[in-house]
């Protein structure tokens, strides 16, 4: 019967691996391990089974990544693939939420008044002598300061009456 350990990394036990000439495994249990490269660097690695193929998540560098976080690392995605739910799926849908909302935000960014406003300047003082253009965007820009302004006094009225209700 296979010995089942658990825990039975240290941090002196990773301190004192040395690199070989061929990577090599040191085992935490649970499938956690530590991978230790020719050129010495410390990887943490877990291997499990999701619907029936063997996988591996990389969950970090050591020392930047701790023994202890790795294994709660594992603890987590332990309970997501025991609740049936791939983790490495899981962590691409993360990622991409991610990228859509940033990609949201920067939408929004370049439809705010001012990079409208800006983009309208451009495309008009082409047919404009070069005063009435410099006239025309510092009226904008007026516009843009006074409108600030207005969103600062917005925000602390909002912080005020949210005070009260």
């Amino acid at each position: 019967m296979p010995k089942h350990t658990e825990n039975a990394l240290t941090d002196r036990n990773i301190l004192h691996a040395n690199s070989k000439d061929k990577q090599y495994k040191i085992f935490d249990g649970k499938g956690l391990f530590l991978l230790i490269h020719p050129n010495g660097s410390k990887y943490f690695r877990w291997e499990y089974k999701f619907e029936g193929k063997r996988k591996t998540y990389a969950i970090g560098v050591y020392p930047e990544t701790t023994l202890k976080q790795a294994r709660d690392k594992r603890l987590e995605a332990q309970k997501l693939v025991n609740e049936g739910s791939d983790h490495a799926n899981v962590r691409k849908k993360i990622k991409s939420e991610q990228k859509l909302v940033l990609k949201a935000k920067q939408g929004l960014d370049q439809l705010s008044f001012k990079n409208v406003a800006m983009k309208w300047w451009k495309r008009e003082s082409l047919n404009q002598t070069e005063k009435h253009a410099r006239e025309a965007r510092r009226s904008l820009e007026t516009m843009f300061s006074h409108i600030l302004d207005l969103n600062v006094l917005m925000k602390l009225r909002r912080k005020r009456l949210s005070r009260y209700f």
